[in-house]
């Protein structure tokens, strides 16, 4: 567990500097940011599984900075467009992670993408708001799942 914390707190930290761009005074609220997080895993008691790989988490990060990146200018560019460009949709979801913690890191994680919120899960349904429905790739959802299924152990029997 120990081993764990100092991974998601290297990770928590990497990400808040990364956001700020290391600007000092946002260590004002990001150490207590980090440190709810990092008891937030605690308290869920994640925990990394028994291979832990650094290719799975660079392949992860790679994987999530990139959508982060691209389905940012596309809310941008629609936001500065004269006439809004949206369809918001409800979307259901079927989970395929069994772990409550996994599927509570995948709901944050959908959330932290822009254009997307889990809004609500009942089972292994979660329901997405979408900002725009066309644009809105469903393959993308299955491979942020497949990447944290991949971390936290909860993808055995996958193909």
């Amino acid at each position: 567990m120990v081993w764990t914390l100092a991974v998601a707190t290297a990770i928590c930290t990497a990400i808040w500097y990364g956001l700020t761009e290391g600007e000092p005074t946002s260590w004002l609220v990001g150490v207590p940011a980090v440190a709810a997080a990092v008891l937030t895993l605690a308290w869920l008691d994640v925990r990394l599984p028994q291979a832990f790989q650094i290719r799975a988490w660079a392949n992860f990060a790679w994987f999530f900075l990139s959508q982060s990146v691209v389905s940012g200018f596309d809310v941008a560019w629609r936001v500065v467009q004269p006439r809004l460009k949206i369809d918001p949709a409800l979307m259901s979801y079927r989970s395929r992670l069994r772990e409550p913690a996994s599927r509570a890191w995948f709901m944050t994680l959908i959330t932290m993408l822009p254009g997307t919120l889990s809004v609500a899960v009942e089972n292994d349904r979660i329901e997405v708001h979408l900002l725009h429905r066309a644009s809105f790739d469903i393959a993308d959802l299955e491979r942020l799942e497949v990447h944290v299924g991949r971390l936290t152990g909860d993808a055995e029997g996958w193909a």
